[in-house]
């Protein structure tokens, strides 16, 4: 990137990552930019577990079967670069932590925290609705959107150290 080695305060990125050829060296060089203090916001990454995943991801992806070029790495793989790019990782968000990774399913965090409900409801319709009501039906529909599907949404907050600072002799 075009900047000085620590002139940024926020780095963010939007499905970006799962991009590059060289997933490593891009947070590295995320990093080098970023000032002590500094932030990197990495949003709607696709997440495999496998090459199985990766090539499933890949077959129904349709701007990969049109111009190829998408990718997606395995969760400990992102959480690793990171680390190793010198920042502290502060938050991993599933796909149903956050509004940025479940859109266009939801629009709201009301909408996020409705959803089994609402989900129940579309696809069972009155009966649906009554099911949403009985204990444990909300996590059991949370249970299977959160199975690990090939190509999953995940969103990455980090943090660069501040410089330590030098301390004054006799203070």
């Amino acid at each position: 990137m075009p900047f000085r080695d620590g002139s940024i305060d926020l780095v963010y990125t939007r499905q970006v990552l799962h991009h590059t050829t060289d997933l490593e060296k891009t947070l590295r060089e995320c990093s080098r930019v970023l000032r002590g203090g500094g932030l990197l916001v990495a949003t709607r990454e696709h997440v495999v577990d496998d090459e199985e995943q990766l090539r499933i991801f890949r077959e129904n992806h349709p701007i990969h079967r049109l111009a190829g070029g998408e990718n997606a790495f395995p969760l400990p793989r992102y959480k690793a670069a990171i680390e190793r790019a010198g920042l502290e990782l502060l938050h991993v968000l599933g796909p149903w932590d956050a509004v940025i990774n479940a859109y266009p399913a939801v629009h709201s965090r009301e909408e996020l925290d409705g959803f089994p409900a609402a989900l129940l409801r579309s696809k069972l319709g009155r009966i649906g609705g009554l099911l949403s009501h009985l204990p444990a039906i909300d996590q059991l529909v949370w249970r299977r959107l959160n199975r690990p599907l090939p190509g999953r949404l995940y969103s990455f907050v980090a943090a660069k150290s501040a410089p330590k600072r030098a301390r004054s002799l006799g203070m």
